[in-house]
């Protein structure tokens, strides 16, 4: 209009308004809502909900609809499609995974977080639902968790409605190291809970840039999606925002919700619109099953039973580690109780399972050790031989050099030797009822002092014969008892291929330490695959492996007994 049209329009508006206030009229409603706000704490929410509408499903955003001249909480309902989060870093796709959390946890779920930063998870691990939280670093931890999520079925009545929660800060990041475990198989297992999670009680939440990558098979599984911002129209068009929606820019938390194809009931849940992500503070109930607290007003919360807790192997153990570890009675997965006392022929080795508890090798008819070099080999007899003689065990050592070497010089040095024939003749003729002779590169020792070497193969035959007679008289003295136990320690490749000798006669104990257990030939050495104890990330981290007995494999991190809070005879690697 002109200027002089639209002055007199403003005369005309403000007219109206002195007449309308000069008799009295209430002032109309604005045709149009106000813009959201840019904050919105999660305990807010409720101040916006529609006493009329279901409240099923998980408050995370408030979304803006125009076209009913509404603003109510946004509620994912998990049992219409897994979420996925997409958006730019910094666009509060952490965040938003948080608030998921918190929702959940304040209705009794499990709730299990991968690649979410420390500072949003800290405060969540003391509640009772709070279980597993691994970095992007730990593969093998979150293959297993995936395991274990998707081999417990749901024996409840309401299946439509899943009561775990697993959330994954970065879809790309999680997807490649996983699609590297074990042929692939470790992006199949994420897979198969995708497809699978509703009858086993999963739901999933996912993050992600715009432009994935490895990621991309998975997304297809997560058809709820909320659009944070992704830095242009063409990223927002390809993430599926709506012509009406895109263009806009928007704050940190401000998102595009997309409801999946099979959208809830609820009228917030069943359209393309805007919304603003709520802030999450802690949940109410963080302690264990005897809390007793109660939820803040307009929540219903259920009291959960303690979620299943895994811990990534550390990257390195030292004794005050192992100190620690000794002074816990470790409960496992799942809240299992404590194990019960211990053999003297299970020696401590280091930390690993499910659980990073205490990990020992029974050595009660011999064992092996096996590893390419660098791998620990070692070190790991010498922390046996450690543990050995702290428990007043008489042990005997051969080897050339190394840490077992030195350590055998300061402990025991008459019981210590290297590879020359007359001498270690000599040492194992004279050795006490019930040593344990350690045999560091046992498959060098095999070509360079085969008369030694046939020596040890009779001691493992007979310490072998006399375990199976014990068996076959119903288990009855089945301790180490007068005779001479052998642990050697060999590289993998030549393990694995020995069909005769000390080192194929201990390979048949099946029991022992494999270490780089991605290296060829491991799953070989015992005859038992390995591929889902490989860490892609570190797979040949020195000390990390799997002990083995018969068909009982944990993860393990050896003890390392040369760190700087260590104290005593130092080894070295």
């Amino acid at each position: 209009p002109s200027p002089r049209r639209g002055a007199v329009v403003d005369a005309l508006v403000e007219a109206c308004r002195s007449a309308a206030v000069a008799v009295g009229a209430p002032a109309p409603s604005a045709p149009w809502l106000p813009p959201l706000p840019a904050r919105v704490l999660a305990d807010e929410l409720a101040a916006w909900a529609d006493p009329q509408a279901a409240r099923g499903g998980l408050p995370i955003a408030l979304v803006d609809l125009p076209s009913e001249r509404r603003q109510l909480p946004l509620r994912w309902v998990p049992s219409s499609g897994h979420l996925l989060v997409v958006g730019a870093p910094g666009s509060g796709r952490s965040t938003t995974l948080r608030t998921a959390a918190v929702a959940a946890l304040g209705l009794g779920w499990h709730v299990h977080a991968v690649g979410l930063p420390a500072d949003l998870t800290h405060d969540l691990l003391p509640h009772v639902g709070m279980g597993t939280v691994l970095g992007l670093d730990e593969p093998r931890a979150l293959a297993r968790l995936i395991e274990l999520l998707g081999a417990e079925p749901d024996a409840r009545s309401d299946r439509d409605a899943p009561r775990r929660l697993l959330l994954l800060d970065g879809l790309d990041a999680v997807a490649e190291p996983l699609g590297s475990m074990a042929r692939g198989a470790g992006l199949g297992r994420l897979l198969d809970l995708l497809r699978t999670g509703r009858s086993h009680g999963v739901a999933v939440a996912a993050s992600a840039g715009p432009a994935m990558g490895a990621g991309a098979r998975c997304a297809a599984h997560l058809p709820a999606r909320l659009v944070l911002p992704v830095g242009d129209r063409g990223a927002e068009a390809i993430a599926g925002v709506p012509a009406g929606l895109t263009g806009v820019g928007r704050p940190p938390g401000r998102a595009v919700w997309l409801p999946p194809p099979a959208a809830a009931a609820e009228p917030a849940a069943c359209e393309a619109a805007l919304c603003q992500v709520a802030l999450a503070l802690a949940p109410a109930v963080v302690h264990g099953p005897s809390a007793h607290g109660s939820a803040p007003a307009g929540r219903t919360q259920e009291r959960p039973g303690r979620a299943t807790r895994l811990l990534p192997l550390p990257t390195r153990v030292g004794r005050s580690e192992m100190t620690a570890a000794r002074a816990i009675a470790p409960p496992g997965v799942g809240g299992r109780a404590a194990a019960p006392r211990r053999s003297p022929d299970e020696v401590v080795v280091g930390l690993g399972g499910d659980t990073a508890e205490l990990v020992r090798l029974d050595v009660r008819r011999g064992a092996l050790v096996v590893g390419p070099p660098g791998s620990g080999r070692s070190t790991a007899l010498a922390v046996l031989a450690e543990e050995l003689l702290a428990a007043g065990r008489p042990v005997a050592i051969l080897a050339r050099d190394g840490p077992l070497r030195r350590l055998g010089d300061a402990r025991v040095p008459q019981s210590t030797c290297g590879f020359a024939v007359g001498r270690a003749m000599e040492l194992l003729s004279r050795t006490a009822p019930g040593t344990v002779v350690l045999v560091d590169d046992l498959d060098a020792l095999e070509q360079l002092a085969p008369t030694v070497a046939d020596r040890l193969t009779s001691l493992v035959t007979t310490l072998d014969l006399a375990s199976a007679a014990a068996d076959a008289h119903d288990g009855a003295d089945r301790a180490t008892g007068p005779l001479t136990v052998v642990v050697g320690a060999a590289q993998t490749v030549r393990a694995a291929t020995a069909f005769r000798g000390t080192v194929a006669a201990l390979r048949g104990v099946r029991s022992g330490i494999v270490l780089s257990p991605g290296e060829p030939g491991s799953d070989d050495v015992f005859g038992s695959a390995l591929a889902w104890h490989v860490d892609p990330v570190r797979p040949r981290a020195p000390g990390r492996g799997v002990r083995q007995h018969g068909s009982d494999l944990v993860p393990v991190q050896l003890l390392d007994p040369t760190g700087p809070d260590d104290a005593g005879p130092r080894p070295g690697r």
